[in-house]
């Protein structure tokens, strides 16, 4: 199972923080599963989500 999406292929039309609105190629499946042989778009977003989490866990610490 491949756990990279090429966000080359992706087109992010709007973005803030309760929205994403993502053009996403055909053949990319969108929720979680156990049959998906690639990363879904669920996956792909909690790792994003993820990611702005401990980012901004991090700033909070350096600003002490």
């Amino acid at each position: 199972r491949s756990f990279f999406i090429n966000m080359a292929d992706f087109k992010i039309i709007f973005e803030d923080e309760q929205f994403l609105v993502l053009n996403k190629p055909a053949g990319i499946v969108v929720n979680k599963s156990d049959s998906a042989k690639e990363i879904t778009v669920q996956e792909w977003m909690e790792g994003k989500l993820l990611m702005r989490y401990l980012i901004s866990i991090l700033r909070k610490i350096t600003k002490k």
